[in-house]
């Protein structure tokens, strides 16, 4: 059984994290969330910098994103220079029951997002910390 993943933002991290995605055999993706006008209607793969079509076209439509029912969304948002919409994505995103493996939110206070944790799970991973203990759970 694979497990049923979309990618949310596709520049630096997002593009490594979506291709990624795409080697992993156990992991089916199933939507590309892009805020670039530029990137909405690309194919997931070019999006990677990878050449086979994958058919999955990125979407700046959130709805559209939770139509393809991803089991969880790797969040790649730029968060140092978005901070807010950062924060408004990965609280709709739990809001609407998606687990969340995200990278970059900092500045979250970590407690607030357990008032809409509810059922699912998030993870914040520190992408620049050279210790394991200076991963946030």
């Amino acid at each position: 059984m694979s497990i049923r993943v979309a990618q949310w933002a596709t520049r630096a991290v997002g593009a490594l994290s979506l291709g990624l995605i795409l080697d992993r055999p156990e992991l089916e993706l199933v939507g590309v969330f892009v805020s670039d006008p530029a990137k909405e209607g690309k194919d997931a793969a070019e999006l990677a910098g990878r050449s086979n079509a994958t058919g999955i076209l990125a979407t700046s439509d959130r709805d559209a994103l939770l139509r393809g029912r991803p089991d969880v969304v790797i969040n790649a948002a730029d968060a140092d220079t978005r901070m807010e919409e950062a924060v408004d994505d990965l609280e709709w995103l739990l809001r609407a029951g998606i687990d969340v493996i995200a990278s970059e939110i900092r500045q979250v206070d970590h407690e607030s997002l357990d008032v809409v944790r509810g059922q699912n799970d998030v993870l914040v991973v520190h992408l620049s910390c050279p210790r394991q203990e200076d991963l946030v759970c």
